[in-house]
C-alpha cells in the first residue's frame, strides 16, 4: 500500500520451492496481477512471522535502483531502512482463521528544478541587471479532485546569483502540483502567470527542469510637474536635464508641455536620480538646485499588471516650483529741482526670509534690485548724497510690495544741508553750504557793534600819532 495514497500496489508475488512468499518487481504493471492483496495459505496457529520485503515497487523507497545504488555506507543503511519500514511482524492465534495485514510503501521524492533570469530587453541606460537572490516560491498539491490543497506548502527561496533553486524535499511525490511564486527578487516584479501559479508534474522520482523564467525589472514611470510658486499655474517651455546619481546624463532638453508636464519617455529602476532645470521663463527666477528624487520598491510581491496599472494612474511625480520675479529700481533726487539726480544715496532692502542687500546710487542717481521674488519687503535709506540729509519718510524702513508685471520704479528727493538763520544779517533767508557767508568776521556782535568798535580803534590810532608828533616838535 502507498504510505501517503493509501492505494494498494500491484505487485508480482510468489511463493518458492521453500514456502517463502516473494514479489517480483512491480514495473509493469500488468493488469493481470493481483490489486495488491494478497492470500498465504497452510501457517499454523500460535506462531510468530515476518513478512520481510526485499524489494520495493518502482519508484518507491527501496526499490531495484535503490539497491543497486545501495553499495555501502548512508546509501545502503537508507535502503535497509525503507525496506524495513515495508516489512510486517505478525502472529497467527489458535482461534484465528484469517489474518489481514498491511505492509507500506514510501514514494520516491521527485525534484523540481527553477531557475530564474532577468529580463534581456537591451537597455543602454541602465546595463546593469540586479540579481535573483530572494525571489521565493511556494508549490501545493493538487488532490484528487482537480482542486488544490493549500493545507501544505512546500518553499523555497533563491540564494545564489545564478537564480536556480530546486524543490527537494522527501514528501515531493509523484503528482500534479502548482508552483507560485510568493516573492520578487528586489528590483524585480513578478509575471502574471506566476501570481496565479502554474501546473508542475512530477513522474516517480525524476528531476523536474522547468523552462527559465523571465523575470521583468521593476521600472517607474516618472513625471515632473512644473507650478508657478506663488500663483499655482502651470508653466510651460521649461527645459531640464536628466542625471543618475553618478552624474551620468540620462536625458537632455526636456521641455515642459502645456500642462507644465514632462513625462519621461521611458522609465526608471530602483535609483537616485535629480533633474537640473537648464532655461526657465522670462520674469522667472532659474532653480539652480539640483532636484533630487528617488525610485522606491515597497512591495515586493507585485505583478508586472498592477506595476503596469501604477505607472499609468500614479507615477512617481516630481513637484517642482518656479517663482515670478521683478525688479525695483529707485531714483535719487533733489528736493528742490528734481532733474538734478544724486549719486552716493546708499538703499537697503530687505524682507522677512532673509533677503538683505545695500546698494548705492549711481551717476545716473539710479540704484537697482534685480531677481527679486514677490511679496513684501522693507526699503530704507541709510546714507544721504554729501550735502544731503536722509529723506526723513524712508529714515525707517517702509514697506514695498513687489509684485508680477512691469519694473518697480521709485523717486525719493533728499533735502540740502541748510544753517538756522541769523537776525538781520540775511534778511532772514536761509544759508546753504554751498553759499560763502557773507557775515564779517566778528558777525556774532551784529553789524552795528562790528563798525562802532572799528572807528573806536581808528580813533585811538589817530590820538596815539597826534601825541607822538607833538612831543618830538617840543624837543626840537
Amino acid at each position: 500500500m502507498d504510505a501517503v495514497t493509501k492505494k494498494t500496489l500491484k505487485a508480482d508475488m510468489k511463493t518458492n520451492t521453500e514456502g517463502q512468499l516473494t514479489f517480483g518487481a512491480a514495473s509493469s504493471f500488468d493488469t493481470s496481477l493481483k490489486n495488491g492483496e494478497y492470500a498465504i495459505e497452510g501457517l499454523k496457529p500460535d506462531n510468530s512471522y515476518r513478512l520481510v520485503e526485499t524489494q520495493a515497487p518502482e519508484h518507491y523507497e527501496g526499490d531495484a535502483a535503490d539497491q543497486a545504488n545501495a553499495t555501502s555506507g548512508v546509501q545502503k543503511q537508507r535502503w535497509e531502512d525503507s525496506l524495513a519500514a515495508g516489512s510486517v511482524d505478525f502472529t497467527i492465534k489458535t482461534d484465528q482463521t484469517q489474518l489481514k495485514l498491511t505492509a507500506t510503501n514510501q514514494k520516491k521524492a521527485g525534484q523540481i528544478i527553477v531557475t530564474k533570469k532577468a529580463d534581456t530587453t537591451t537597455d543602454d541606460r541602465f546595463p546593469g541587471k540586479m540579481t535573483m537572490i530572494g525571489a521565493q516560491f511556494a508549490m501545493y498539491r493538487y488532490r484528487e479532485d482537480g482542486t488544490v490543497d493549500h493545507s501544505h506548502a512546500w518553499t523555497t527561496t533563491i540564494t545564489n546569483q545564478n537564480g536556480i533553486v530546486t524543490f527537494n524535499d522527501h514528501d515531493l511525490y509523484e503528482g500534479k502540483y502548482l508552483l507560485v511564486e510568493t516573492q520578487a527578487p528586489r528590483g524585480y516584479v513578478i509575471p502574471d502567470d506566476l501570481a496565479k501559479g502554474i501546473d508542475v508534474n512530477v513522474k516517480g522520482d525524476q528531476k523536474v527542469a522547468l523552462d527559465p523564467i523571465i523575470e521583468p525589472e521593476f521600472r517607474r514611470a516618472i513625471q515632473l510637474q512644473k507650478t508657478d510658486g506663488n500663483f499655482g499655474n502651470h508653466l510651460a517651455g521649461i527645459t531640464f536635464d536628466l542625471y543618475g546619481s553618478n552624474g551620468n546624463v540620462l536625458a537632455k532638453d526636456l521641455v515642459t508641455d502645456e500642462a507644465g508636464q514632462i513625462n519621461l519617455p521611458f522609465n526608471l529602476p530602483i535609483g537616485d536620480y535629480y533633474f537640473e532645470e537648464t532655461k526657465t521663463l522670462p520674469k522667472y527666477e532659474l532653480n539652480t538646485d539640483k532636484i533630487d528624487f528617488k525610485v522606491e520598491q515597497t512591495d515586493l510581491t507585485q505583478t508586472v499588471s498592477a506595476l503596469a496599472s501604477q505607472n499609468k494612474q500614479q507615477p512617481v511625480t516630481v513637484q517642482v516650483a518656479n517663482y515670478q520675479i521683478n525688479s525695483l529700481v529707485i531714483k535719487k533726487v533733489d528736493a528742490a529741482d528734481s532733474n538734478q539726480v544724486l549719486a552716493g544715496a546708499v538703499f537697503r532692502l530687505t524682507n522677512d526670509n532673509g533677503y538683505s542687500k545695500e546698494f548705492t546710487t549711481d551717476v545716473n542717481g539710479l540704484v537697482t534690485f534685480d531677481n527679486l521674488k514677490l511679496g513684501r519687503y522693507w526699503l530704507t535709506e541709510v546714507k544721504a548724497p554729501a550735502g544731503y540729509t536722509i529723506n526723513p519718510d524712508y529714515a525707517k524702513p517702509v514697506a514695498v510690495d513687489i509684485k508680477s508685471g512691469d519694473t518697480i520704479r521709485m523717486t525719493i528727493a533728499d533735502q540740502r544741508h541748510v544753517l538756522p538763520s541769523t537776525e538781520g544779517g540775511n534778511n532772514g533767508n536761509d544759508v546753504r553750504h554751498d553759499q560763502p557767508s557773507r557775515r564779517l568776521l566778528f558777525g556774532s556782535f551784529g553789524d552795528r557793534d562790528a563798525i562802532t568798535l572799528v572807528l573806536l580803534g581808528i580813533v585811538i590810532l589817530v590820538i596815539a600819532g597826534s601825541t607822538v608828533i607833538l612831543r618830538r616838535r617840543k624837543r626840537s
